[in-house]
């Protein structure tokens, strides 16, 4: 139903094109700016702006590099929220450098907005270098503070099944050179 651009600042006009295309064929449009942090809030504003005029679905801040604070997400969420129409949904897509997806994404479900948010998540973390936000940590979160909505026994059973097996010949995860990588602010290909 609908396509995920994700792009860097210097692909910005390449996306808004490839945003009108997807549109122009029926697709939900998902934006989403890689290293969200890297923008002033100034040059976000004008991004989320130009965005606003597609009317997309969503639109999503992104820590590629996992090193965002909450209060980096607040400051972003800020400017989007300002900006969107109120039915434009918020996400957050985040990397586990320094293991802040966690606490960052705890800190979104207890966010005071009326917007819908998406908070994106894989089972395990499965992904690239040091992972994503674990899908059964925040899942279990939810449940606990919201009311349970998720089945964390599937969840597990679905991680046992289909992503140890995956694991076991490439592991993703926290590592201290992927810490390094979202310290000092740096793309995680440096820690290869």
């Amino acid at each position: 139903d609908g396509i995920r651009i994700v792009f860097y600042k210097y692909q910005i006009n390449e996306a808004i094109e490839l945003a009108k295309a997807v549109q122009t064929n029926g697709y939900k449009l998902f934006m989403q700016p890689m290293v969200t942090i890297d923008y002033t809030v100034d040059e976000y504003a004008d991004l989320v702006q130009n965005i606003a005029k597609l009317k997309p679905y969503a639109v999503s801040i992104v820590d590629s590099f996992g090193y965002m604070l909450k209060e980096d997400f607040r400051k972003y969420f800020r400017i989007l929220d300002n900006l969107l129409d109120r039915d434009v949904v918020v996400g957050f897509h985040s990397h586990n450098n320094m293991n802040l997806a966690f606490i960052t994404a705890q800190d979104i479900l207890e966010y005071n907005t009326m917007r819908r948010i998406v908070i994106d998540s894989s089972l395990y973390g499965i992904g690239r270098g040091a992972g994503n936000l674990n899908t059964e940590l925040i899942a279990n979160y939810y449940n606990m503070t919201l009311g349970s909505k998720y089945d964390i026994k599937l969840i597990l059973d679905l991680i046992g099944r289909q992503i140890m097996p995956i694991y076991s010949r490439k592991t993703w995860g926290y590592s201290p050179y992927l810490f390094i990588t979202g310290l000092y602010h740096y793309h995680p290909n440096y820690a290869c």
